[in-house]
């Protein structure tokens, strides 16, 4: 996927993040996902999507995986 397209499908993602309240099923597919993306080294997150991230993280108990990008 280009840099670019990817890119502003974080930022959609951002957007959706934004009026989060409360945890619900969708979350047991979404950080998942996000969380194998903590992997990659040049992939940016923007601040909703780190703080999901590292709300999620806290909560399940799972850390991310930012110390080992590449």
């Amino acid at each position: 996927m280009p840099e670019r397209q990817r890119e502003c499908q974080l930022g959609e993602l951002e957007t959706l993040l934004e009026y989060r309240e409360e945890i619900n099923e969708s979350d047991f597919r979404l950080y998942p996902l996000l969380r194998s993306l903590t992997s990659v080294n040049d992939i940016r997150f923007g601040a909703k999507t780190r703080i999901y991230l590292d709300f999620m993280s806290a909560l399940s108990g799972v850390n991310n995986l930012f110390d080992q990008a590449q």
